[in-house]
């Protein structure tokens, strides 16, 4: 991607991370089409069609038949998005950010919140969520497309009990934490122990708060509308729907009621919610006899 220069205070942390934002949209992929990726593995779900092959909970089974019948194909771009090529995209587009929930691990594409809400609203989108990423790598991703595009609205979704700390080999190499130097290339193995008194939940708390606060700053000071919604608002909208017909019924085929297919994610029927939510947040009238718990963001 080429950069115009940057000038204004807003692209101060541009600037900052400018050789962090161009190696992390220079992954090209070799090969864009994967039958299974982390943490959705073909290992995984062979052990769960035998760990409940004799199951009596029929939504495990049914979902496990179903993707033996009708496997996923994840098809990636050139910066390891679940979309077209950012090429193809129009100059001005909605934004959907997140981590694998957002990406859509576990579903087809056409099952993802992401998906039906771009159907929804009929306006070029581009899904950037990345598996495995935290709020930081969100706002970093948010800054980036800005550079490229103009964006109209962003979708947000996410959830408060993983951080994910990043780590840079140059912070750590400077501040002498040395020894710690290891966990700059995964996140996967960092605990408090490890870090001693940096991963607490004080810390993770703040950190979570700022990085929040700075994506919808950002968008508010370039005129972007933000919606955002936690893991738990949905699951809040998931049960109370239920018992209302109104939003329940509302274009979703419970026929095709299945889980994730790593049975970890975001089930078909969960996306639809996320997606109904965020409808909600926009004011949408389908909502004109629910009482929406949690307002407008």
């Amino acid at each position: 991607m080429n950069f115009p220069k940057v000038e204004t205070i807003d692209d101060l942390f541009f600037n900052v991370h400018e050789n962090d934002l161009r190696s992390s949209f220079s992954n090209i992929q070799r090969n864009p089409h994967y039958k299974w990726i982390p943490s959705d593995t073909e290992e995984l779900f062979l052990k769960n069609c035998e760990k409940y092959r004799d199951t009596e909970d029929t939504q495990i089974a049914d979902t496990l038949e179903y993707y033996k019948n009708n496997p996923i194909d994840y098809y990636l771009n050139e910066v390891s998005f679940r979309d077209s090529s950012l090429n193809s995209k129009p100059y001005e587009v909605d934004v959907y950010l997140g981590c694998s929930f957002t990406l859509g691990i576990g579903v087809h594409r056409e099952d993802s919140w992401t998906y039906k809400l771009e159907e929804y609203l009929d306006f070029p989108s581009i899904n950037a969520g990345l598996p495995g990423t935290g709020i930081n790598t969100h706002y970093r991703i948010l800054v980036t497309l800005s550079k490229r595009f103009k964006i109209r609205k962003v979708f947000y979704y996410f959830h408060t009990f993983q951080t994910r700390i990043e780590w840079f080999h140059s912070s750590l190499t400077s501040n002498k934490l040395n020894r710690y130097l290891h966990l700059a290339s995964t996140s996967t193995n960092v605990s408090e122990n490890d870090i001693e008194n940096v991963l607490n939940e004080n810390n993770r708390t703040l950190w979570m708060h700022s990085g929040f606060y700075a994506l919808k700053g950002f968008c508010e000071s370039r005129g972007i509308q933000f919606y955002y919604q936690y893991m738990h608002n949905s699951d809040c909208l998931y049960h109370a729907s239920f018992n209302n017909p109104v939003i329940a019924d509302y274009k979703f085929d419970v026929s095709r009621d299945y889980l994730a297919r790593d049975l970890g994610h975001r089930s078909i029927r969960e996306n639809h919610y996320i997606f109904l939510y965020f409808l909600g947040l926009m004011g949408e009238k389908i909502f004109e006899n629910f009482c929406f718990p949690f307002g407008n963001s």
